[in-house]
């Protein structure tokens, strides 16, 4: 999901001025819709706005080296970045935006510094201290993208500044907490989010997948149900149907979760960017858990061709063998995913390891993990 990036023109007015120095006047270009700021340039070439308005043009066509360059000449001929609006230090905020836009994150920081420690006004501050967030929280930097983003809410906390996407700075926040696995804060700060977009299917996907990760499954089911009233698109059903078949899963209700994972696998099988691991492997865990172990072990081996290397399926193909009494190669398998995960070897203390570490086994699972340490005489069963 994409995060949530949004910026303002600043620009509606403006006066034309600027400091002026003598500086080479750019040639014109190809584009036809920037000839009338290519023209407002050549009539004007020593002010800084012009450079500003040609900028923001090529930046809301995607053109970003142009984009870069002409923000780059106007704060040269203003470095104090207003650019005649009366907003000072935007015009590094918008190359600050380019910088993002392009992956740039380091510069983009640098340039929000500088936007942020100029700017007085809360509406533009708040915007800057939220995209300075958002630029931390892509560098994987997510206690700094909280308190920016905290910045951001305290000098915006309604949404006041927003012509739209108004609660989109708790989404964001709501999103690092989510990467910390604070999970009751992601789910705060989404809810207060609905408040302001009750209809926006984005944040109901990303509040059910945090109220699954926290236990909460009916709740889970609940934002899937809303979502899939909201006309998801094809990416989204497969997220709604993959959070709802999980939380059907661990409310052992196997019918419900089969269901909906051969929903989306069905849907999703032509299209090879969607990963269904999770899908076949809630569709799995349910068929097994209903006994029906040779439904089971087909979508264990799907996932085993998919990845060799995954000891989880191994390990489940190991129960599943186990179950249907072919103890020999409930052995190997249980063999091959020893060697991938060393824990196993400690019985059901490892099991509980494991789980500390977030790996997920049911009810039906762990039963038939103790049969299975059982039949291999580990001497570490509890």
């Amino acid at each position: 999901m994409k995060k949530l990036i949004y910026f303002t023109l600043f620009c509606s007015f403006f006066a034309l001025s600027g400091c002026a120095t003598k500086q080479d006047i750019p040639k014109s270009n190809n584009f036809g819709p920037f000839t009338p700021y290519d023209k407002a340039v050549e009539s004007a070439p020593f002010n800084a706005s012009r450079y500003y308005l040609r900028g923001l043009a090529y930046y809301n066509s995607g053109v970003f080296v142009e984009a870069k360059n002409d923000f780059s000449k106007a704060i040269e001929m203003d470095p104090s970045g207003e650019c005649g609006t009366k907003s000072t230090g935007i015009a590094y905020y918008m190359r600050g935006m380019v910088y993002f836009d392009k992956g740039l994150y380091d510069e983009a920081i640098k340039d929000f510094n500088i936007a942020i420690k100029l700017e007085h006004g809360d509406r533009d501050k708040s915007l800057a201290y939220n995209n300075r967030g958002l630029a931390y929280f892509r560098k994987d930097l997510f206690d700094d993208a909280i308190n920016d983003f905290d910045k951001a809410i305290s000098l915006d906390p309604t949404g006041l500044y927003r012509t739209e996407n108004k609660g989109a700075t708790y989404i964001n926040r709501g999103d690092a907490y989510f990467h910390k696995d604070l999970y009751d804060e992601a789910i705060n700060d989404y809810s207060k989010s609905i408040e302001f977009n009750p209809n926006d299917i984005r944040i109901y996907i990303r509040r059910a997948k945090a109220l699954l990760l926290k236990g909460l499954y009916d709740d889970t089911i609940k934002d899937c149900n809303k979502a899939m009233e909201l006309n998801p698109t094809f990416e989204e059903k497969h997220d709604i149907y993959s959070y709802r078949a999980r939380a059907y899963l661990h409310n052992g209700l196997y019918d419900e979760a089969i269901n909906d994972c051969n929903k989306t696998i069905e849907q999703c099988e032509k299209y090879p960017s969607i990963n269904l691991t999770f899908d076949y492997n809630t569709r799995a865990l349910s068929y097994f858990s209903e006994g029906k172990y040779e439904n089971a072990r087909k979508d264990f081996n799907t996932l085993l061709e998919d990845n060799p290397k995954n000891w989880g399926s191994l390990l489940d193909l190991s129960l599943v063998s186990l179950m249907i009494n072919k103890d020999n190669d409930a052995n190997t398998y249980f063999a091959n995913a020893e060697k991938l995960e060393p824990l196993l070897s400690k019985g059901m203390e490892g099991i509980e390891d494991l789980e500390k570490q977030k790996h997920y086994f049911t009810s039906e699972e762990k039963n038939t993990l103790k049969q299975l340490f059982k039949m291999l005489n580990y001497p570490k069963i509890k």
